[in-house]
């Protein structure tokens, strides 16, 4: 007699740094996975596509009209009238940030922040969450602002925050089953519970905090900020940032580090990961610091002036000290981030910074001391005062491994102000600035290769895939380089209105997101290319037996050619899930199996990332046979889209929504 086996599914990653990089196709959370870096592994991204009611343009570029068709586009779906939420896809579904300026019928408007679903495959409009203007005022939350955050997705459950200061948990479950609208887990008022006094953003463009995740936490930036003077902080003692229970809502911990030195809001957003073995949390901060906590207990690893110790802040903004907006990315052990201030201010002076986490206590590059060379404490308007003989010294223990600023006299030779995450990819990074400036540096050593001017504002994040670069700018214009040490300009496309928010790509196609519509991209013949289908080609895809092309061969890269020697890193284990007579298919972030039970099978449905259950579905009675023959039947399911299918013991076929 053969034993009888429980079934055990494990997967491992093998991964520099010790960071989870996202295997799938879909694009979760804010830059897709836990290091923040906008950089899709997928290949062959559109290069070429046509927007309807697009402007066109004569030769010298002067507009001459609006075209009549669409080319390449899948789908597109309204949005409202201002959208600055960078969009995400998980599991068949596609959220972005609007306002309320898009009804349904028969809906009486009111001015609201939306966070909208599509359905990835057709874009139909499946949900809004709605979520209403505060009653104070401008001070807190603009008029017909967007929900201007990009939510986190993991399985069943998505978090988010909201133009009312709120963190809210949504069961998304039934959304995925077809059974009906999300259904709310929790909700955190940081204004109520925390004493967060939350600074609107000017004229709405500015984004809320996106979540980070790390194990059962969570990481938000409330967004504590200045009054209507732009000059007092009410709640210097209140949380700047904390850490929450994904499940629950309750508080782990909360930072309140930048104080009373606030310089006006705090609308960034944290990174969280592994670091050099080291779980830590990277954040933004009101004041023009970047610090780094230990993720389970907030108590600080490092920190980081993005600003010169002679840097001086005005209120009007023309001064040289700049905040962040932007959120740091993690590229084989180093942090990238640049600094600026809300675009309501104009364009002034940046910085854009590598620095190396691995170290602790202050990494600035200087220290600020007074006559008698001792150091003292920051202040909030200008670090230093040479009048009464304080100055700034180098720093011995420094975490800057090279800063870009200025490298010449021409304006494309300087870092200006910007607000937006860089994307690094095969050494390469690329920044963009609020003067719309595309520089492309060494990631290494911050040398810069090229600089391009696309004359007009950028204040989302540059997008890469495969060796395209996308920047979206405020003219509604996509501009795609060629990634590397050359400048090649390989083409712009013209959208309907301007487009603050980054592009992102998943499972084969392109999302851009302008202020009134949103667009799903895709370059069918050229996806397809040499007799494959985009699917084929894509990493992280498994969706039926033998695999896409039923041949066993997979197509992905980046492997170790050897484990070491305690072999290679456990990313999670499920065990209990009775008896399986079935491998695994993968698709949709998503594993598939087969499970007996008795006498009964069903359909399990485990969470790529974290191995959680999701669903598990009736498939049939099973035949009665010997121990042996039982495990010789290879039925694993097959994934087609959204839908899954799956044949039982006794020749039951079943086609289940997954």
């Amino acid at each position: 007699m053969m034993p009888t086996y429980k079934l055990a599914l494990l997967t491992a990653v093998l991964l520099g740094g010790n960071v989870s990089v996202l295997p799938a196709d879909d694009w979760p959370m804010l830059g897709r996975d836990a290091t923040r870096n906008p950089v899709s592994l997928e290949k062959n991204p559109p290069l070429s596509w046509q927007i309807e009611g697009a402007p066109t343009k004569s030769e010298n570029g002067r507009p001459i009209g609006r075209t009549t068709e669409s080319k390449n586009v899948k789908w597109s779906a309204p949005l409202g009238s201002n959208s600055y939420g960078d969009p995400v896809v998980a599991d068949g579904l596609v959220w972005v940030g609007t306002n309320n300026d898009s009804l349904k019928p028969g809906e009486e408007r009111i001015d609201a922040a939306v966070l909208m679903c599509f359905r990835e495959t057709d874009g139909e409009l499946l949900y809004r969450y709605v979520s209403p203007r505060l009653p104070q005022g401008r001070v807190h939350d603009w008029p017909y602002g967007s929900l201007a955050c990009s939510p986190l997705i993991e399985g069943d459950r998505m978090w988010f925050t909201t133009n009312r200061a709120e963190v809210v948990c949504l069961d998304i479950g039934p959304l995925h089953r077809g059974e009906g609208e999300p259904k709310a887990v929790w909700k955190l008022d940081m204004m109520e519970q925390l004493g967060v006094f939350p600074r609107g953003s000017i004229m709405n463009i500015a984004r809320f905090c996106s979540p980070a995740a790390y194990k059962d936490w969570i990481y938000v930036i409330t967004g504590n900020g200045v009054d209507e003077s732009g000059i007092e902080v009410p709640r210097p003692d209140a949380p700047s940032l904390v850490c929450l229970e994904k499940a629950t809502g309750r508080v782990v911990w909360t930072d309140n580090s930048p104080g009373e030195n606030i310089l006006h809001g705090q609308w960034a957003s944290p990174l969280a990961a592994e670091i050099d073995g080291r779980a830590q949390v990277v954040a933004p901060q009101g004041d023009g610091w970047l610090r780094s906590f230990d993720a389970a207990t907030g108590k600080l690893i490092w920190k980081f002036d993005m600003n010169r110790k002679g840097a001086k802040r005005t209120i009007s903004g023309d001064g040289t000290r700049n905040d962040i907006l932007a959120t740091p990315v993690l590229y084989e052990n180093r942090i990238y981030i640049a600094g600026g201030q809300h675009p309501e201010h104009g364009e002034g002076p940046g910085r854009l910074v590598c620095i190396d986490p691995t170290k602790t206590g202050d990494l600035s590059a200087e220290l600020a001391v007074d006559a008698a060379g001792e150091v003292i404490p920051h202040r909030r308007m200008q670090a230093i005062d040479p009048a009464k003989g304080e100055r700034a010294v180098a720093n011995p223990g420094s975490g800057l491994v090279w800063e870009f600023t200025e490298r010449g006299d021409d304006f494309e030779d300087a870092m200006r102000r910007s607000v937006s995450s860089v994307a690094v990819h095969k050494g390469l990074v690329v920044a963009v600035d609020f003067d719309g400036l595309v520089h492309c540096l060494d990631a290494r050593t911050g040398e810069k290769h090229w600089t391009h001017d696309v004359f007009a504002r950028v204040l989302g994040a540059p997008l890469i895939v495969d060796d395209t670069i996308y920047v979206a700018d405020d003219d509604g214009r996509l501009t795609m380089h060629k990634l590397g040490t050359e400048k090649q300009v390989l083409g712009e496309i013209s959208h309907d209105s301007a487009a603050y928010c980054a592009p992102i790509f998943a499972n084969g196609v392109l999302y851009v997101a302008t202020l009134r519509r949103l667009y799903a991209i895709r370059d069918e013949q050229n996806a397809a290319g040499e007799g494959q289908t985009a699917t084929e080609r894509r990493p992280g895809h498994w969706p039926q037996w033998r695999g896409p092309n039923r041949d066993n061969v997979s197509t992905e890269t980046g492997l170790l050619q050897e484990w070491p020697e305690e072999g290679p890193p456990l990313v999670w284990r499920v065990e209990g899930l009775e008896e399986g007579i079935s491998p695994v298919s993968v698709a949709g972030g998503r594993l598939f199996t087969i499970s007996r039970q008795d006498e009964t099978e069903y359909v399990i449905a485990l969470d790529e990332q974290t191995g959680r259950s999701l669903w598990s579905a009736y498939l049939g009675r099973t035949i009665q046979q010997s121990p042996l023959m039982q495990w010789l039947t290879q039925r694993i399911p097959t994934v087609d889209e959204d839908r899954l299918y799956a044949v039982s013991g006794l020749g039951d076929l079943a086609c289940l929504r997954v």
